[in-house]
């Protein structure tokens, strides 16, 4: 039985460790933009990726990452 949770557990982890592609990155940053808001933002996201979208601390990142680098990359 512990195998089996601990598999679970494992894939719910995999699920949401999922890295974000550098567009993903792009259009949370734009949906941030033009909505001034988190949960909107994460709403688009879940909407349209159908997955679990990015904490607050990190849509917020990458907008600044943006506007003082002009990039959403690492």
């Amino acid at each position: 039985m512990f195998e089996v949770d601990s598999f679970v557990t494992t894939m719910r982890n995999d699920h949401k460790s999922k890295m974000a592609t550098p567009q993903q990155r792009g259009q949370t940053v734009v949906w941030y933009a033009e909505t001034k808001s988190v949960i909107a933002t994460q709403r688009n996201y879940r909407r349209v990726y159908g997955s679990d979208a990015p904490d607050a601390k990190t849509i917020k990142l990458w907008f600044n990452k943006l506007l003082t680098t002009g990039s959403v990359l690492k």
